[in-house]
């Protein structure tokens, strides 16, 4: 069927269609409102029939009601007319006998029907019945009238109107044909005449034209045809012009029957095999690959299911043997049918890419080697700087205790100033150098935010010197307990800190924390640090993050530095997935900053701080006497948290006036370095005009001269702070203020001086060191604190003096000769020797650190030796036996296929309890076989393991009475609704653990069970 008679066809259709539609709905129309008319002229009668005969019916005149009803029969289509009493009988009726005979409703039929006048009834299709009630003025129904109208007039007026819709249908339907004939042949003509001229084009005849002269869609369509052939015509190029295309082709070409026989090749294909056209004409594509199954199964079987192949790496074979390196694509042609009529090659030599990446490979692996030198070089130099440091700095401390003159005294300082410059600077080479190698691992433990903010600035307040420069802290109201790597984040904020301070001269450094956004589980944070200094251009601070740069391009100006430090938290900042960015303006100020998104750590009432006040406090006032904005800001805010209500004065006079004017201040915090009145005029001004309403005064200052303190301790100040301060020291000072008499001892100061760290007996120490150096500091530092020292020279002395001789720590150097410090300490281990070893070397990479641990050393300390921190390890582990009652020989055994955290385990219970010898098994089968001679005072087991599981372990242990007494921890990550923790219970294990991110209380089951 053509177009032309498709169109007529499907409008027709869509015409009779419609048609009929409106046909069946005029005629329905109609109906409907015959019957409605039908409906209200019946009811309309019968109502006012009612109220006409009302009189009559409440009478009974009979007669009058019949001669009333006589005159309704002039209407031939009104059948009955009954009137019925309020009883429902029959008063009278206005047709004759004959008429109404059979046709006289029932009394109760008739009575319901007038009480629901809405409900109407056809009866036989002849009647419809419609009736209303006669009603007196109160309302009391006295009687009934019922209509019978005849439905012979609404069948009548039905018929005609049937009829009419019909004949407008028929009109509409032949309208409507012939209106699609006159459409159809509008549309179709140029369309047959455009498949008329294509199909002249597909037999080659291009002279053909669509005369078509219309301004619609279809005329543009005849003129770009129109235009299309020409082009056609125009571009139609012949055989030879094609061969020569081939023939100039770069790359190789090949074209193959479906048999894999060449058919034809070019100039390029030739001068790659070798071959004359003419033999290769006939040769299998195979031939020229060196495995055929590449050339002529894989690759076909790829180009038949993908109908092409792209840039395929493979070898070609050339006519004397030569192996190259070819890269080439395929693809089939295929007829109507998609059968395979041949298959193109294009070839490519790639012997010059090859070769290149042979270079970039060779180039590759000696940058990588001289970066791995490079890293050693450092690590070795570093090492070695580190030694020599050692004994400067250590020496230099200890000559600094003794009697000296102040010139001395100077010179020593310097010194150690120097020496201190230096070890910054060989650290922060080495943290490059260690980012650059991706050697930097970051710890996810739970850390306290504002812990480490103000651990930040109050390492840095010290080069503050001269300056009038005031350190500031804002933490704002962040939840500060996450999950992160305190030392880096540490080292970050120092880096900034110290850039600011070497840039600004006067004003302030404020360091501020901001939630910038937080879930459940998450909080990203930006940190900020914001100086008053030099600030720089824009040009400047495109280059501030390059190592070795500078703003100025100069590290021998008055600001000094190497420009390492900001490089340094560029990429730690990254590698935690922040970006630090930079703002700056010269002469105003710079403003570093970064956000980091953290987890979120359970709130430990242990980690964290006291953040409240013992005593409701919520009435009071705490004055705030300052005049510098930034510090009144934080200052406002942290008393604000506290639930006090701040008061805020510039200055002493205006102090004095918000004093007399509130009588419910109860505690004052006062800046001491104000202008014209200091804190110390003003708590004087205070005390003088207030004798009997004095509150309690916390001096704040930035000074942390002895010369200061004294004075704040001579003019009897309730306690003093340094600034910055953070919520929990201001809570910790209120706190003393205000506990009962019977609980009062004297509360120090919250930033006295600290007692020094000491030990609770002489300790007997064991150092293995080799350099004579280390080992003259070492025994001076450790004797002057009181303890005994016995020297090794290797690992092997070491070993031999452990069998010899009780100690209580041993100081274990890494590179020493015969036996260095990891072996020694693994044969050590080996022997079930528990005593503490900590680490003492120059080694300080992230690597190094994690073989001491591993090797089974407790702890690690870095050369150059801090005197503090040596002490401090001394005393932690020295006292541990005390401490924690902890019988040598102690074992616990760990039973988890899940490497990591059993590594993570062991280093925790090692370096917490150091006494205790800890053993690693893979599953059930191993942990039987370490238990034939071990006996463990605590078994820690997972229950999902490979070859013998939790469950059947412990069932094995159970039956031996030799681990009656062994506590069994079992530690898994199941649900607790699963059934094998059920099945656990009954096996009455000492207890379950389920959560693996905080490992403090499964800790705290150990350390009950060893002691």
């Amino acid at each position: 069927m053509g177009i032309q008679a498709k169109l007529i066809a499907y409008t027709a259709l869509i015409v009779i269609g419609v048609a009929a539609i409106l046909a069946y709905w005029s005629t329905d129309r109609q109906l409907t409102a015959i019957r409605e008319l039908n409906i209200r002229e019946t009811q309309t009668l019968a109502t006012n029939l009612a109220i006409i005969l009302e009189e009559d019916i409440y009478s009974y005149q009979v007669h009058r009601l019949r001669l009333a009803l006589a005159g309704l029969r002039r209407n031939p289509y009104i059948m009955d007319t009954f009137i019925l009493d309020a009883e429902g009988k029959i008063l009278t009726d206005g047709t004759d006998e004959n008429l109404r005979r059979g046709s006289i409703p029932e009394d109760s039929f008739s009575r319901n029907l007038v009480v629901k006048k809405k409900r109407y009834h056809d009866i036989a299709n002849s009647l419809l019945y419609a009736g209303d009630t006669a009603k007196t003025v109160n309302g009391d129904i006295i009687g009934y009238i019922i209509v019978a109208l005849s439905l012979e007039n609404e069948k009548r007026l039905k018929q005609e109107a049937i009829k009419s819709s019909f004949l407008l249908a028929g009109a509409l339907v032949v309208v409507g044909i012939i209106s699609s004939v006159m459409l159809s042949k509008s549309f179709s003509t140029p369309i047959i005449k455009l498949k008329e001229a294509a199909i002249n084009i597909g037999e080659g005849i291009f002279d053909t034209r669509v005369d078509i002269d219309r301004k619609d869609e279809l005329g543009i369509l005849a003129r770009t045809f129109n235009q299309m052939i020409t082009d056609i015509s125009h571009k139609t190029v012949s055989k030879d012009y094609v061969d020569n295309i081939i023939r100039s082709m770069v790359d190789s070409l090949i074209v193959a029957n479906p048999d894999n026989t060449l058919a034809r090749t070019n100039t390029a294909a030739c001068e790659l095999f070798g071959y004359e056209s003419s033999k290769l004409i006939g040769m299998q594509v195979g031939q020229l690959f060196k495995h055929e199954s590449t050339a002529d199964k894989t690759i076909m079987e790829l180009i038949t299911d993908n109908d092409f192949v792209s840039n395929h790496e493979s070898i070609g074979l050339t006519k004397d043997g030569r192996e190259i390196p070819i890269s080439f694509s395929a693809s089939t042609m295929t007829d109507d049918n998609r059968s395979v009529q041949g298959t193109v090659y294009v070839i490519k030599d790639i012997t010059a890419q090859k070769q290149a990446e042979e270079e970039l490979m060779t180039a590759k692996f000696q940058a990588e080697m001289a970066n791995q030198a490079k890293s050693e070089f450092l690590a070795n130099m570093s090492h070695e700087l580190r030694t020599p440091l050692n004994g400067i700095i250590g020496f230099t401390q200890i000559m600094l205790d003794d009697r000296l003159t102040s010139e001395q005294r100077d010179n020593l300082e310097s010194i150690s100033r120097s020496s201190d410059t230096l070890l910054d600077l060989i650290s922060d080479i080495l943290d490059l150098a260690k980012i650059e190698a991706q050697h930097i691992d970051l710890e996810c433990i739970p850390i306290n935010l504002e812990d480490i903010v103000y651990d930040s600035a109050d390492l840095i307040r010290s080069k503050v010197g001269d300056k009038h420069v005031e350190i500031l802290v804002d933490v704002g109201d962040i939840y500060s307990l996450v999950y992160g790597d305190p030392t880096r984040l540490r080292q970050i904020i120092s880096n900034l800190l110290s850039n600011a301070i070497k840039f600004t001269d006067t004003g302030e450094i404020e360091t501020s924390l901001k939630t910038v956004r937080e879930d459940d589980d998450t909080n990203c944070i930006e940190f900020k640090v914001r100086d008053t200094g030099i600030g720089m251009s824009k040009e400047q601070q495109a280059i501030i993050f390059e190592a070795f740069q500078q703003a100025d391009g100069s590290t021998t100006r008055k600001y000094g530095g190497t420009g390492l430090g900001l490089a340094i938290s560029k990429n730690l900042s990254e590698l935690m997935g922040a970006t630090l960015q930079v703002e700056s303006q010269e002469n105003v100020g710079t403003a570093f900053s970064f956000q980091i998104a953290f987890k979120k750590a359970a709130l430990n009432v242990e980690e964290c701080p006291i953040l409240s006040l013992n005593q409701d406090l919520t009435d009071k006032h705490c004055l705030i006497v300052e005049d510098n904005p930034a510090a009144m800001r934080i200052t406002r805010n942290i008393v604000a948290r506290m639930r006090l209500k701040p008061i805020l004065a510039v200055n002493a006079e205006e102090a004095l006036n918000q004093f007399t004017n509130n009588s419910s201040i109860e505690i004052i915090l006062t800046d001491i370095l104000m202008p014209e009145i200091d804190g110390f005029m003003f708590v004087e001004k205070l005390k003088k005009k207030f004798p009997q309403r004095v509150p309690k005064i916390i001096a704040v200052t930035a000074d942390m001269s002895p010369a200061t303190i004294n004075r704040i301790k001579d003019f009897h100040f309730d306690g003093y702070l340094f600034k910055p301060f953070g919520r929990s020291s201001l809570v910790t000072m209120i706190n003393s203020f205000f506990i009962s008499e019977n609980e009062k001892t004297k509360t120090p100061d919250i930033h006295e001086t600290k007692t020094e760290n000491f030990c609770h007996f002489t300790a007997k120490i064991l150092l293995a060191e080799d350099n004579k150096v280390n080992q003259k500091l070492a025994s001076k530092l450790i004797m002057r604190m009181g303890h005994n020292i016995t020297i090794a020279g290797d690992g092997l002395k070491a070993i031999e003096m452990v069998h010899k001789h009780d100690f209580d720590i041993i100081l274990m150097d890494v590179q020493m000769p015969n036996m260095g410090g990891i072996e020694a300490t693994r044969n050590l281990r080996d022997m079930g020797i528990t005593i503490p070893i900590i680490a003492m070397t120059a080694n300080v990479m992230e690597k190094d650190r994690k073989e001491c641990q591993h090797a089974g050393m407790n702890d690690f300390i870095a050369k150059p030796i801090q005197r503090d921190i040596l002490r401090d390890k001394i005393v932690q582990y020295s006292d541990y036996r005390i401490k924690n009652s902890i019988d040598k020989g102690s074992w616990v055994l760990i039973v988890d296929d899940h490497t990591e955290m059993s590594e993570i385990l062991k280093e925790t219970l090692i370096r917490q309890l150091p006494l205790v010898s800890v053993k690693i098994a893979n599953d059930g089968v191993e942990a039987c076989e370490l238990l034939g001679s071990l006996h463990p005072n605590v078994i820690i087991t997972d229950i999902v393991m490979p070859n013998m599981d939790g469950i059947a372990m412990i069932k094995f242990i159970k039956k031996d009475e030799r681990y009656k007494d062994s506590l069994i921890v079992v530690l898994s990550d199941l649900d607790d609704t699963d059934p094998k923790i059920q099945e656990i219970q009954e096996l009455g294990v000492s207890d379950i653990y389920f959560r693996r991110d905080d490992l403090s209380p499964l800790i705290e089951i150990v350390k009950s069970a060893v002691k």
